[in-house]
């Protein structure tokens, strides 16, 4: 804690780097190509809705350590 000796003022404020969430998942776009692109999820989306995806548009879903 530090104090401003002229303005009589205390300083009780603390600073942080902000910390973005921890991805749980991704979304492969191209599993069997070369290149993988992906896109990191922050929530898991159900086993109808990772079926579902998969089988309109051929994503893979990966679940992250």
């Amino acid at each position: 804690m530090s104090e401003d000796k002229d303005s009589g003022f205390v300083n009780t404020s603390t600073y942080a780097f902000f910390q973005p969430p921890k991805p749980v998942g991704a979304w492969v776009l191209d599993p069997g190509g070369v290149v993988h692109t992906q896109f990191s999820m922050y929530s898991k989306p159900t086993d109808e809705q990772i079926k579902n995806t998969e089988a309109m548009f051929g994503w893979k879903w990966r679940d992250l350590p």
